[in-house]
């Protein structure tokens, strides 16, 4: 199969969709009209609405696909995402993690360099992700503009869930420890 027909939008009670294993180009606009859709299996392509897909609960598709949703935070029952990118453009900043209350499992925050201020970082709500047992949080290895302060900063405002089990944190720069003053 390499086209899904327009006609899938109709399938207004689905709630599953796997179509791993074929080589569609393109997905039609309708299928994101699958307002109960709850599981999406997707080889690599997603559709450009892909966020008003709002009882979403699992999306299996390729990382980068994922990290290119502009507004995943409209996906608030989602509950896994594997890598979320901070991008300096709208729709990728890290308050979109903020209704995301049912993610679980591990996340890695990528790109956090790209972060505007510690309020955006506030606004994130990651206390709030209690099913979270794995964080990874990363800073741009090689990006030579870095600022210290805005490092701690942000480190300092992330308040990471209390169950956290793991924790793991890249290319943080800064001369005292978090906390320390």
């Amino acid at each position: 199969m390499t086209q899904l027909p327009d006609s899938i939008g109709d399938l207004i009670h689905l709630r599953y969709l796997n179509l791993y294993g074929n080589y569609i180009c393109s997905l039609p606009k309708s299928l994101c009209k699958l307002y109960h859709l709850q599981s999406l299996i997707l080889p690599h392509n997603l559709p450009k609405g892909i966020t008003n897909l709002v009882n979403l609960r699992h999306l299996n598709a390729s990382k980068v696909a994922i990290s290119w949703i502009a507004g995943i935070g409209r996906l608030a029952h989602l509950q896994g995402l594997k890598v979320f990118h901070i991008r300096r453009v709208k729709g990728h900043d890290v308050a979109q993690l903020k209704g995301m209350k049912e993610l679980q499992g591990s996340l890695c925050i990528k790109c956090l360099d790209n972060v505007k201020s510690k309020d955006d970082v506030l606004e994130a709500k990651l206390e709030d992700k209690i099913h979270f047992r794995e964080l990874q949080l990363k800073w741009m290895s090689w990006n030579r503009n870095r600022n210290p302060d805005t490092h701690k900063d942000v480190l300092d405002h992330l308040k990471p869930p209390l169950g956290l089990k793991e924790l793991e944190i890249h290319w943080f720069e800064e001369h005292e420890a978090p906390g320390s003053r």
